[in-house]
């Protein structure tokens, strides 16, 4: 593997981390009040995050995702409240 792959892929590695750290944070201020509007905010903007890594990492063509896991977390991460 190349020097330059391998720091493609730590760096995505790093990024997929910090959104899972979030998704975690921003459910956890859901689950405590879920109308709340900071919460709600947080969450729409993790759920625009997460759109953006997928799209990068799926070579910028959400349609025709290559990776079913990833179409599915897509799918997934818009359809939540």
């Amino acid at each position: 593997m190349s020097e330059s792959l391998e720091t493609q892929i730590k760096s995505f590695a790093s990024r997929l981390d910090q959104l899972i750290r979030r998704g975690h944070q921003v459910r956890d201020a859901l689950a405590m009040d879920a109308s709340n509007p900071s919460a709600i905010v947080a969450t729409r903007a993790w759920q625009e995050e997460c759109g953006v890594a997928i799209n990068q990492l799926s070579g910028g063509q959400q349609g025709s995702l290559a990776c079913p896991f990833l179409q599915r977390c897509f799918s997934d991460a818009f359809s939540k409240r």
